[in-house]
């Protein structure tokens, strides 16, 4: 996508109607909305894949979702059992890395978007935040009161199987 953009997140018209501004930073003013989520959303990443560049977002309705910047239209839906308050892009494996209210990381295939796993990293708190660590596999969660580090691999790419 050319130049910078900004994602606005609120309810527009007194909390009426809900969606995601896109902003383009230069000059300021809002491109599009896009709608879908039912829910705040909590956090967003942006990716790249064949090509073409993706936003996930995730969302107290209990999904992420995977948008398709040039159509501007939801690509799909990652359901989850718990609002989902951190969402990650990783930047060397083909995984997408979500986590949640109840504190459970999952991880996605960035190209199908299947669930590949389910981890339950054992604090039981909200994740606050995920980060990797020096594009290598592994990823820090932030959790209320501990970090926590996770080894992930490509599993396909590995032999792996994939489920949870």
């Amino acid at each position: 996508m050319e130049g910078d953009w900004r994602l606005e997140v609120g309810d527009g018209l007194g909390g009426q109607q809900r969606g995601d501004k896109v902003w383009s930073i230069d000059p300021a003013k809002s491109k599009y909305t896009l709608y879908g989520h039912c829910g705040f959303v909590f956090s967003l990443d942006f990716f790249t894949r064949d090509g073409q560049q993706y936003l996930i977002t995730g969302s107290e309705d209990k999904s992420a979702k995977i948008w398709v910047m040039h159509k501007k239209e939801c690509a799909g839906t990652l359901p989850h059992n718990s609002g989902v308050t951190s969402v990650l892009s990783h930047p060397t494996l083909p995984v997408l890395v979500t986590g949640t209210e109840h504190g459970h990381v999952y991880l996605w295939n960035s190209i199908n978007f299947r669930l590949k796993r389910i981890l339950d990293v054992g604090s039981g708190a909200w994740v606050k935040g995920l980060a990797c660590f020096n594009e290598s596999g592994r990823v820090v969660v932030a959790h209320a009161w501990a970090l926590s580090v996770i080894e992930i691999h490509d599993e396909e790419e590995h032999g792996g199987s994939s489920g949870q």
